[in-house]
């Protein structure tokens, strides 16, 4: 199933999701007329026939609610195998007064480049946060496989810094606002249709010599330069070079055409 939407472009998953919609609506729509004739029939006999009729639309309107989240999953989430790269990062300096740095992402999937952007950072060091959502047994052995999603994109300070100075954020999604489906997927999880477990990784000095590959497995999210160790593990090992890598730490300077994204939020460090 995974495979068939894979192939599908956005305006085919929406349009899957709008048919699924108006489909639930009639149902709604059906129910009330079919209470306000129950109302009316409540002095009289109950007849089987009507009682089937309710379970009917009452199992129709379920599967049609139940098809619509798990649609909207696979459009808000996107599936992986494990340890695949889904992001090229950049860094670069920024413009005084704008930020510390400035990262130029490139998102992927399958290996190929989907969309980019341009997000300006306040901080030291910089990491990016995500989601991995597992399907219930039953759904995965319909063809449900494991999927992410990428979530936030933030700066981080390590040391002392002057007073005032924050850390900053950048919210990649904008479902988390919508309080229906917030509602939904919540009932999902309680019902432990999905589990959804937050990832993060390491932060990550920025390096402007070269391009950092952001991987997801099982495990999380690690960052990786040229092949070698996770940028993480470097950063551990007090940023030495090993196995032909190079640290993460400081590097020359490089200046590229900025552009700015549009929404940014601030964090306390």
């Amino acid at each position: 199933m995974q495979e068939t939407l894979g192939h599908m472009n956005t305006w085919t998953i929406y349009l899957l999701l709008l048919v699924i919609t108006i489909f639930t609506a009639y149902f709604c729509l059906a129910m009330v007329g079919f209470l306000n004739k129950l109302k009316h029939s409540m002095t009289r006999k109950k007849d089987g026939k009507s009682s089937m009729g309710c379970l009917t639309l009452l199992i129709l309107l379920t599967a049609g609610l139940f098809l619509f989240i798990v649609f909207r999953f696979l459009v808000l989430y996107t599936p992986f195998s494990t340890d695949e790269p889904i992001a090229k990062i950049t860094a670069q300096q920024a413009e005084d007064h704008l930020g510390d740095f400035k990262l130029v992402v490139a998102f992927m999937e399958k290996g190929e480049p989907t969309h980019s952007g341009n997000y300006v950072i306040k901080g030291q060091r910089w990491l990016i946060k995500g989601e991995i959502l597992h399907w219930h047994r039953w759904l995965s052995a319909f063809g449900l496989k494991k999927m992410y999603r990428t979530t936030h994109i933030l700066g981080q300070y390590v040391t002392k810094t002057p007073a005032g100075a924050r850390a900053n954020s950048y919210t990649l999604i904008k479902d988390d606002q919508n309080a229906l489906w917030h509602t939904l997927s919540s009932g999902c999880k309680a019902l432990g249709l999905v589990r959804v477990k937050s990832v993060s990784s390491e932060p990550v000095a920025p390096n402007y010599r070269e391009t950092a590959s952001v991987w997801i497995s099982d495990s999380g999210l690690k960052v990786r330069l040229n092949n070698g160790p996770g940028a993480g593990d470097e950063m551990k090992n007090g940023g030495n070079k090993k196995n032909g890598a190079h640290e993460t730490g400081s590097a020359v300077k490089k200046t590229k055409p900025n552009g700015y994204p549009d929404r940014e939020e601030a964090i306390q460090r």
